[in-house]
């Protein structure tokens, strides 16, 4: 019951964060002095948000201890919704991240907003079924766990995020 909470508090703070770079990145977008601009912007928030993990010390979790989780009443419930929503959409980092994705819809589909609201719908289902397949994994897996493990996979999230970014910097700014 607690993960499909914070599964549905992730997604509606994702959602609500899509939302408004949709919108407020066809705003900007529509003008061709901003979109090169935000373009390589956006492509330098997704390299520098790549490196982060070459540079934070991974902390391995303690597999052996046992968390007491809180009993999920209907008013428990929503009060965690709230919470953890208020909680995401607070992390500027989100906002960051799903303008950048914003950004590089928009260029790839030439600002086609019926092909760029698919691209997100796809996206959070697919960013869904991975949430869904992480824990699901997490938790057959987390005896295997160690630090240099959990460095590497954040060391090719990291290099893949950054190869975007790059993507998105340099085709917009030969295109400019």
């Amino acid at each position: 019951m607690v993960y499909k909470n914070i599964f549905l508090i992730v997604l509606l703070s994702d959602l609500f964060y899509i939302i408004i770079s949709f919108f407020g990145a066809s705003i900007i977008l529509s003008n061709e002095h901003y979109r090169d601009i935000i373009g390589i912007a956006g492509g330098i928030i997704l390299v520098l948000f790549g490196l982060l993990p070459f540079f934070q010390k991974t902390r391995t979790p303690d597999v052996n201890s046992d968390i007491d989780l809180p009993v999920a009443t209907r008013k428990g419930v929503i009060g965690q919704i709230v919470k953890g929503f208020i909680v995401n959409v607070l992390n500027p980092s989100v906002l960051l991240i799903w303008f950048g994705a914003t950004t590089v819809a928009f260029s790839a589909y030439s600002g086609n907003s019926s092909m760029v609201g698919l691209y997100f719908l796809s996206t959070l289902i697919t960013y869904f079924g991975i949430d869904v397949a992480k824990v699901y994994l997490a938790l057959k897996l987390k005896r295997f766990l160690n630090e240099r493990t959990l460095q590497l996979v954040n060391r090719v999230s990291g290099a893949i995020i950054i190869a975007f970014g790059l993507y998105l910097a340099v085709t917009t700014a030969i295109s400019a």
